[in-house]
């Protein structure tokens, strides 16, 4: 972890115990002993806390604190335990993911590629990428695997052969717009959402909480999605992915030809074929670039979170400032199934 982040969460956590001593109007006493959670923690260490300032910290260990060992780590809950009076139920709900055995199987079937990921502790151990996922598939991926729940999201039909095996096999819940969230959705028309969208919506809402963050992902089509500092999804918006615009230009034209993406495009074509390459890319990054500029305008504390097959093209020639995140939507898929399991 760096010290940039450390200072953040310091600084985030101290304004909360600022804010909550204003509410109270008392001055909370500070504990005899932190030198096991380092200066972090020493800015937790007040008084008794609330069922959900616990759940925030316990989060905090699981998804920050990745250089305490096993020891360390069950030494600090303990601590807390005792020293909170947090009973064994709470611990039990905010820690189930600490156990070795929680292993979950989170499939994304996607428009081109279907991606199926094993977590153990909400952290990816094993990841598969295929066009198409069969039954054969599934029963080698998960042999040697004690999977408990298979939840997946699919924006193409599942053969049934596949929903078959994964209802007869697992506690298998598949995700649509009745599914119980931990953000607030404020689209008028849920029904029709993409749910690789919201799934990374929901991701962006996990790992940057009290941020405002605008999601884009680049695939087959490049899709704007904005989730604010309360976790309240407003939508956003939906682009033609580059290879569709490739597509595009072929198929409605009589003379150009169908040509393949190709990275470091200069910005003057000086053939036909570079020429497209230049219109689909340099007018991407343009177009990706301003849509960023608007949102900054509203909300100048604003995180971009950029994802997709695609994201190579963008990256390193956006002027923006962007946070490049792998497998999003399988990170999202895994946080609805955490939210929903923990309501059980």
């Amino acid at each position: 972890m760096c010290f940039k982040k450390i200072h953040c969460y310091e600084k985030r956590w101290k304004q909360r115990i600022e804010e909550r001593e204003g509410e109270s109007g008392t001055t909370w006493n500070r504990t005899r002993d932190t030198r096991i959670f380092s200066p972090l923690l020493y800015r937790l260490s007040y008084g008794t806390l609330s069922e959900n300032w616990v759940a925030k910290i316990i989060s905090f260990f699981n998804f920050e604190i990745i250089f305490l060992t096993q020891l360390q780590f069950k030494k600090s809950i303990n601590y807390f335990c005792n020293h909170f009076s947090i009973n064994s139920l709470q611990m039990n709900r905010f820690c189930s993911n600490n156990n070795q055995n929680d292993q979950r199987l989170i499939i994304d079937f996607g428009n081109t590629l279907t991606k199926a990921a094993i977590f153990v502790n909400d952290k990816i151990v094993d990841l598969l990428k295929t066009s198409e996922l069969t039954v054969n598939q599934l029963k080698t991926f998960t042999a040697e695997r004690d999977v408990k729940y298979v939840f997946s999201s699919a924006v193409i039909d599942v053969s049934d052969d596949v929903n078959v095996f994964l209802k007869n096999s697992f506690q298998y819940l598949t995700f649509d717009h009745h599914t119980l969230l931990p953000i607030i959705n404020l689209y008028k028309t849920p029904a029709t959402l993409g749910k690789d969208r919201l799934s990374m919506a929901v991701a962006a809402a996990d790992q940057f909480p009290e941020q405002n963050c605008l999601i884009i992902s680049a695939g087959t089509t490049i899709t704007y999605d904005f989730v604010d500092s309360e976790k309240r999804y407003h939508g956003g918006a939906i682009s033609p992915g580059l290879t569709m615009r490739l597509k595009a230009l072929h198929t409605y034209t009589s003379k150009l030809p169908l040509i393949s993406l190709k990275a470091d495009v200069e910005l003057t074509g000086n053939t036909t074929e570079n020429s497209i390459l230049s219109g689909v890319i340099w007018g991407a990054i343009a177009e990706v670039d301003k849509i960023i500029d608007y949102y900054k305008a509203s909300y100048t504390d604003l995180l971009v979170i950029f994802s997709g097959g695609d994201v190579n093209f963008f990256h390193k020639k956006l002027k923006n400032c962007i946070f490049v995140a792998e497998n999003l939507v399988l990170t999202g898929l895994n946080a609805i199934l955490n939210f929903n399991v923990n309501r059980q």
